[in-house]
């Protein structure tokens, strides 16, 4: 996107992780080669960064050859910009926007831009409606809450006042409070901290929220959204122009139905919501054995035949007598079952195979039809 770095020098191009890992993986097969994406994906040190791409090396150089020309500054948190407040690595706010306006995407420009006009002006309104229980915002609370509870596993060590070192295993990194700055650089990427930073406002006891970034708390929030679209009349009220009304594009047919869903790629999530039977050991509900089910167990005894079905008289009856009939079933089942008699018994006789009635009756019409007239 060469036009973005012309027009807009200052801001920062990133590339989204998803659609580089789907032509990784197409290219590089094998599950190796996507785990070590996403590792240098989301490594947050320069150092780090550079060891995950030795051992994709080690694995096949046309591979690390390959996301190197991808460029890293563009899709990997050890290169993003500090201060920025965000470290997203996909382009799921776009994805969603998108899907919001296929729809409006299909009518002509006109329509469709006063689709988006009605939709946008909405939606501004009821995202400044919607408050918030805290000045921080809901997402970066529940994103705070998984740090506290990964935090545990680090231990804090003083260095001097508000700055600390937070320790776990071989992994040791420098947390200065005062500054806002973590070593790991991952609190000056997305503004709300890590889970160093974490560790080392717990060990003072302080509240979490006075070190989240201004750009996620409810001041900004408002500043965001107290701007408005505001509404318009309908067409026949337009003011006319002297230009050339926008004609539409020529149509072209294309073979079969137009697809309107997006293809998704075998890694993405279908939307099923389903979860995965992979690695799931199969118990039979007969035997309570593992590694089969009750359609394989082999503890059946498979020598005994099967029940046959049980023949239904489903030929037609005259109308009204299917209702004389169920009458009489009832009337007799319940007389059957005041006398103590098998009404199941009756039932089946009453139900009899009609193969014998079927032949009875057909030799009757034969003799019928051909016996000669005296």
């Amino acid at each position: 996107m060469d036009v973005f770095k012309e027009l807009l020098p200052q801001t920062e191009y990133r590339k989204c992780a998803r659609h580089i890992v789907v032509n990784f993986s197409k290219k590089f097969l094998g599950e190796k080669f996507v785990n070590k994406f996403w590792s240098a994906c989301n490594a947050t040190i320069e150092q780090s960064f550079k060891e995950i791409v030795k051992d994709i090396e080690l694995l096949s150089p046309e591979a690390s050859n390959h996301l190197i020309e991808k460029d890293p500054r563009t899709w990997s948190r050890a290169y993003y910009q500090v201060g920025r407040c965000c470290s997203s690595v996909e382009n799921g706010g776009c994805e969603s926007f998108n899907a919001v306006i296929v729809e409006a995407r299909k009518k002509p420009i006109i329509t469709m831009l006063e689709e988006l006009r009605m939709y946008m002006m909405n939606k501004l309104f009821t995202t400044k409606v919607n408050g918030w229980s805290s000045d921080v915002s809901p997402e970066i609370r529940l994103r705070l809450n998984e740090l506290r509870i990964n935090q545990r596993f680090w231990e804090v060590l003083s260095s001097g006042l508000n700055q600390f070192e937070t320790r776990s295993g071989s992994e040791a990194y420098d947390v200065d409070l005062d500054n806002r700055t973590c070593s790991c650089t991952m609190w000056q990427v997305n503004g709300y901290g890590c889970v160093h930073s974490m560790a080392a406002i717990s060990y003072l006891n302080k509240d979490v929220e006075k070190y989240v970034d201004p750009d996620f708390c409810s001041t900004m929030y408002m500043k965001t959204y107290q701007y408005k679209i505001y509404p318009m009349n309908g067409s026949k009220m337009w003011p006319e122009t002297n230009y050339i009304p926008p004609l539409p594009p020529k149509n072209r047919t294309m073979h079969g139905r137009p697809k309107t869903k997006k293809v998704r790629d075998v890694s993405e999530n279908g939307g099923k919501h389903k979860v995965s039977k992979k690695g799931k050991k199969i118990s039979c509900s007969l035997c309570k054995m593992e590694g089969h089910n009750k359609k394989t167990c082999p503890n059946i005894d498979r020598s005994r035949p099967k029940k046959l079905p049980t023949m239904v008289n489903r030929t037609k009856a005259p109308k009204g007598e299917n209702m004389k009939k169920r009458t009489v079933e009832v009337a007799s089942s319940s007389r059957t079952g005041m006398d103590g008699g098998d009404t199941h018994g009756s039932r089946v006789k009453r139900n009899k195979t009609t193969k014998v009635k079927r032949r009875e009756k057909s030799e009757r019409i034969i003799k019928k039809k051909w016996q000669p007239k005296l």
